[in-house]
């Protein structure tokens, strides 16, 4: 049902040149000029992939003679804090499917000029604020990730011919 405001707000004139994509992985609305929302589904990462590359780089790590220090605790957060991170993941990809929804009612709607007026955007902005906070440094999506991230270069720079890794930190 639509209010005064609403009504006002269609009567406008349309924006020009919108781009939509609407994807499983990629929402997308935009112009030439403006990218009015832009999200990616979060792929989660699988346990035992991380635990084996965290085996590996100790072992790298220990045959190589390079010192490690345990002060991350690596390994304690992906065992103690994984099922926090599958819920965070389970939730993350709800709150993607209500984007992609509220995306294509935008769509079906289409932007008008004075977006501030535009309720249905509105809704799909505070959306995408919510879910851009799986990606805060505070949240364990990010601290996995972070994780992740971190193995995978110290796997490399152990691997790498000239490497002169003294001391890595995991």
């Amino acid at each position: 049902m639509l209010n005064e405001k609403d009504i006002e707000y269609l009567s406008r004139p349309l924006i020009e040149g919108l781009v939509y994509i609407i994807e499983n992985e990629h929402v997308k609305i935009s112009s030439p000029h403006t990218i009015f929302a832009e999200n990616r589904t979060i792929i989660p990462f699988m346990k035992d992939e991380i635990l084996s590359m965290y085996k590996s780089v100790v072992q790298k790590a220990k045959s190589k003679g390079v010192k490690i220090s345990y002060k991350q605790h690596m390994r304690k957060t992906i065992i103690e804090r994984w099922s926090e991170y599958e819920i965070s993941c389970d939730n993350a990809k709800i709150l993607f499917k209500r984007i992609i929804e509220q995306v294509k009612i935008v769509q079906e709607r289409g932007i008008h000029r004075g977006t501030r007026d535009d309720s249905e955007l509105d809704k799909l902005h505070k959306l995408c604020n919510e879910y851009n906070k799986f990606y805060w440094r505070s949240s364990i999506i990010s601290h996995i990730s972070s994780i992740y991230y971190s193995l995978k270069n110290i796997e490399r720079d152990l691997s790498a011919s000239n490497s002169s890794l003294y001391k890595i930190y995991i």
